[in-house]
């Protein structure tokens, strides 16, 4: 199925024949181990959904939605939770089946990529950065020097491939590359040191975000110094002179400005919503009058459409859903912070895959749209959230990777001798 990843359909929207396949497969696997969706994480986030779904269909039914964009909102929010039922249900927790699919998605995300571009003209951002990223990391869970939990070639391959991504202009790929393997790097020191480590405390959780925010700030302070050296080639340079004048902030909005409009939409209906894909001139307009006013004088906004401009998973689904859209991602970023709390002291193969992805999510979750080509790409990572969240110390995962549990040793079988009356006694009466 991953390998149809790049294959579209397009009807009064874009479907993937890898969607359709988890559909037609929907009906068995629930048939199967539907008992599955029981258990506490995983009905939590159905129950979210819900109210995510129910949220986007009040709201386009008050503000009259226009039937081809309700059909495209509710279908989004339908399939990302179709694809998430199937892939629950059919993975089940089960570390070599998540490798088995990213391993599958790799090699579909690669032939997508060399149908439809010639190989010299595929970038890294948005290109092989993806297959590439993924592969390595899946080949870091098979010798042991790479999957060890004391390891420090782990921490220090993702510091190299986020230093090729920032010289390749992918920064936010950079960030989530560096963040990760400090995030590697704690705990294998710590280990080092002999320190038995467990999942973390809120105390112990606010020193890690810490740490994470110098890494941030170190990737801010590594591409600002690459960029003025011109190490990265005039149009990085470019880039980085106009956005630089307003500060880091310019940096961090130069090319997400869509979330100061989404912010003002959400102030003007914050429980509501505006509807899917929710249009509004004003906003539009509005976004260019703040790109003029930050200093963006080059930037223009988009004068053929109206969409209220959304450049993020949170704040697109507040402005469409209202506030049940935005509970949705929050809650979504509330697990992330559980599963990492448990990876952080897990001693597991996938832990630097997972660490990544849910690292790169949530920056998909505040930075990046939703749109229809993240629909199976999320479903797995919120699939690799809930294993993460199975994790305890010392790699005692919850869900072995078997299709029967171990059985304990035999127990001891106590024969008795069978009760025998002697010559001399006589059996007791009927009714004695």
């Amino acid at each position: 199925m991953p390998l149809l990843v790049g294959v579209e359909i397009q009807s009064w929207g874009t479907l993937f024949l890898s969607e359709l396949c988890l559909l037609a497969l929907l009906p068995v696997a629930l048939l199967r181990h539907g008992r599955r969706l029981l258990r506490r994480d995983v009905a939590l986030l159905l129950a979210l959904g819900l109210v995510y779904l129910t949220c986007q269909m009040v709201t386009d039914v008050v503000r009259a939605s226009a039937p081809a964009d309700y059909l495209r909102g509710w279908s989004r929010i339908l399939v990302l939770f179709s694809n998430f039922l199937a892939l629950v249900l059919l993975i089940r927790g089960r570390p070599g089946r998540i490798a088995a699919f990213a391993a599958g998605s790799v090699v579909g995300h690669s032939l997508a990529l060399v149908i439809q571009a010639p190989l010299a003209e595929i970038g890294w951002k948005f290109g092989f950065a993806g297959p590439v990223t993924t592969a390595v990391l899946l080949l870091c869970a098979l010798p042991p020097v790479l999957r060890s939990a004391h390891s420090l070639l782990t921490p220090a391959l993702l510091a190299a491939l986020g230093l090729l991504s920032l010289y390749l202009d992918f920064r936010s790929w950079a960030l989530a590359l560096f963040m990760s393997g400090a995030f590697l790097l704690a705990p294998a020191l710590q280990r080092r040191a002999g320190f038995r480590l467990r999942p973390l405390s809120p105390g112990r959780a606010a020193l890690v975000v810490g740490l994470l925010g110098l890494a941030a700030f170190g990737t801010l302070k590594l591409y600002s110094e690459a960029a003025r050296q011109d190490w990265l080639g005039p149009a990085a340079e470019a880039k980085y002179e106009a956005q630089a004048a307003l500060g880091d902030l310019g940096i961090l909005l130069g090319g997400r400005s869509e979330g100061l409009v989404s912010i003002q939409a959400i102030q003007d209906a914050p429980f509501l919503g505006h509807g899917s894909w929710a249009q509004g001139r004003h906003y539009a307009e509005l976004e260019q009058m703040l790109l003029y006013q930050l200093g963006f004088v080059d930037r223009i906004a988009d004068p053929k459409t109206d969409l209220i401009p959304t450049h993020s998973h949170l704040l697109g689904a507040w402005v469409e859903a209202g506030l049940g859209g935005a509970l949705f991602w929050l809650g979504v970023l509330v697990m992330i912070a559980n599963a990492l709390r448990r990876l952080y002291a897990a001693d597991d193969p996938l832990r630097p895959f997972a660490i990544f992805l849910l690292i790169l999510f949530v920056w998909d979750i505040l930075f990046s749209p939703f749109g229809a080509f993240r629909r199976l790409s999320n479903a797995f990572i919120l699939v690799v959230m809930l294993y993460g969240q199975q994790l305890a110390a010392d790699g005692a995962n919850a869900v072995p990777d078997r299709r029967r549990r171990p059985r304990g040793p035999a127990r001891p079988v106590r024969v008795t001798a069978p009760v025998r009356w002697s010559e001399a006694a006589e059996p007791p009466a009927a009714g004695a």
